[in-house]
């Protein structure tokens, strides 16, 4: 009996290198099904559309305190990333890279409107001829804007980005490869009953 169970063993070591064969498979099927969940021009709108909506707070904030917050960057990189991850349920490095440059809109465009806000009070004109006449020269006044700026606010930049990046895509866990490479098996072994008692049938 014992030499007979001895023969059923694989040798020391065997066992686990056959496990770490399939691993790899079942860990790449598990993450395909993760990919089949995202949607990258979801995550793009409601990325650009988070960004939007964050540099205006951000003008508003800012016009109410009558200075400019830097910190709210950072606020507005954590919106934009978190939209693009919740709508966007994205795995791919491609999320990142567009939550980070969303982020980055966001400040130029939250710098944008607070530039034309306090245009408009100095002028004292309304705020929506300064945006129209300011959209016009746009690109010009982004880059003496940047120019302009003072290193703290690039560190809010480098932040912000930071925050669309890191967040705007998942990080499957090792705990979630796990249940759903489970999952899968079990569905694969509730579906093989159901097909033995089709053969049966048939025959």
């Amino acid at each position: 009996m014992v030499e007979a169970q001895s023969d059923n063993l694989l040798p020391d070591g065997q066992e686990d290198q056959l496990q770490e064969e399939i691993n790899p498979a079942l860990r790449q099927e598990a993450m395909e099904e993760f990919r089949a969940e995202q949607s990258f021009t979801a995550a793009v709108i409601a990325g650009f559309v988070a960004a939007i909506v964050g540099a205006v707070i951000w003008a508003f904030i800012s016009a109410a305190a009558n200075y400019q917050i830097g910190y709210m960057a950072i606020a507005l990189g954590f919106l934009v990333g978190l939209s693009m991850r919740m709508v966007g349920k994205g795995v791919d490095k491609s999320f990142s890279i567009a939550g980070g440059f969303l982020a980055f809109l966001g400040c130029i465009l939250g710098n944008f409107f607070m530039l034309c806000y306090f245009v408009s009070v100095d002028l004292d004109v309304e705020f929506f001829d300064v945006l129209m006449d300011a959209s016009q020269q746009f690109i010009p006044i982004v880059k003496s804007q940047l120019q302009a700026s003072e290193p703290v606010d690039f560190l809010f930049y480098i932040l912000a980005i930071y925050e669309g990046y890191h967040l705007a895509r998942r990080r499957i866990t090792e705990e979630e490869l796990q249940a759903a490479i489970a999952s899968d098996h079990r569905g694969e072994e509730n579906a093989t009953p159901a097909s033995h008692r089709s053969g049966e049938d048939s025959a």
